[in-house]
């Protein structure tokens, strides 16, 4: 379902106008009409933003058995918001430790880009493993290509989301086992 037939939908399951949704979204009443109306449609962030207000409305409206009014955003919206908040907790949650690779005393692993080993001086910027495993096998295809690498472990505290979780996403490729013996004899 396209995000205006959500937002219209909303409208009549809640018994609210568009402004007031939009009021609960976070967004002014004259961009909501020209979305509406498709004059400029939501961007994705806005989309998103929707989508996730509608599911902590549903969940705040069945957390109480009795016709909320909405209207009373002051005291309503808090709760909204909590709920929003933890949904997106739920969908992307926060990784307490992780593994980078640190490539120099400065420099951490960002990704192989055209043969390239691109690295940041920002742990915050670089590629991030959950996976030790994963890790090590970064560091072993970053010293066949010649770049000294080595596996740190870190309380990083980054959403899900942002974690690499294959080599394909940090432009390597993931190697065959007969292939993984070589160099090693």
């Amino acid at each position: 379902m396209d995000v205006n037939t959500q937002y219209k939908s909303a409208m009549l399951e809640f018994d609210m106008g568009q402004s007031l949704v939009g009021r609960y979204v976070g967004l002014e009443p004259s961009r909501v009409s020209r979305a509406l109306t498709e004059e400029i449609p939501f961007d994705v962030s806005e989309s998103k933003s929707i989508e996730e207000t509608i599911a902590a409305i549903r969940l705040v409206q069945s957390e109480i058995p009795l016709p909320i009014n909405w209207a009373m955003i002051g005291k309503v919206k808090p709760l909204v918001d909590q709920r929003r908040k933890e949904l997106r907790e739920q969908a992307d949650p926060v990784v307490r430790s992780c593994f980078l690779i640190r490539i120099t005393y400065t420099g951490f692993f960002l990704r192989v880009q055209s043969g390239q080993v691109l690295t940041t001086p920002s742990e915050m910027n670089a590629a991030a493993f959950e996976n030790f495993d994963l890790a090590n096998e970064v560091v072993r295809q970053l010293k066949r290509l010649g770049t000294e690498a080595r596996t740190e472990s870190f309380g990083a505290f980054r959403r899900r989301s942002t974690m690499s979780h294959s080599l394909i996403e940090v432009g390597l490729e993931p190697v065959a086992i007969g292939e993984a013996d070589h160099g090693t004899n």
